[in-house]
């Protein structure tokens, strides 16, 4: 069985394009993968805030200020690990946080503008 010129060009035009949408599917599949490793991360920050929240509330009734800023500040700097995107977010949180205990954000804390300054430190 032998196949015209046409034929065969038609064939090799469909295969292309079927192999450029399998791309273009795979890569979209990937990039779907990260956003679901963002939305766990924002899920189990928000099921975790109960526990945050009651820590805090131990912490500050023992009159233990200075395990609350710890406890506080480790959770800023997990937030700039895992969401390079949210800073200005992260920051305001931190000083809602820091306002609800009564003490001030650390001043080099208050000096960085971006994720980038915060990387730049080492």
């Amino acid at each position: 069985m032998e196949m015209d010129n046409g034929t065969i060009i038609l064939v090799i035009m469909v295969s292309i394009i079927i192999s450029i949408f399998n791309i273009a599917l795979f890569v979209k599949i990937w990039i779907m993968t990260s956003d679901v490793g963002k939305i766990k991360n924002n899920l189990l920050y928000v099921a975790d805030t109960d526990g945050f929240r009651n820590e805090m509330r131990k912490l500050l009734i023992l009159g233990d200020k200075n395990s609350a800023k710890k406890i506080i500040l480790n959770s800023f700097f997990e937030a700039l690990k895992n969401n390079d995107d949210n800073f200005i977010k992260s920051k305001e949180e931190l000083r809602y946080r820091f306002e609800k205990i009564g003490e001030p954000v650390p001043n080099e804390i208050m000096k960085l503008n971006s994720i980038e300054d915060f990387k730049e430190i080492f």
